[in-house]
């Protein structure tokens, strides 16, 4: 598989706002649930129990979890 470009990666999150998710992240091993709630070129905000700015190159996996 082809690494994904930015901008792909960054059409595909904000095809995302507003979604839940579940989200690890490879530097902390955590694993984030919450709801996008913005989209940036290079990360995006996932709304937990705080707001949370996560970098694309940070993402180990992400789920949408509602529709």
């Amino acid at each position: 598989m082809e690494p994904r470009s930015n901008q792909e990666i960054f059409e595909n999150i904000l095809s995302l706002v507003g979604s839940e998710v579940e989200v690890g992240l490879i530097s902390t091993g955590e694993q984030l649930r919450g709801t996008i709630t913005n989209a940036m070129f290079d990360s995006f905000i996932v709304h937990a129990k705080t707001p949370r700015v996560v970098r694309f190159n940070d993402v180990l996996f992400l789920r949408r979890l509602n529709g």
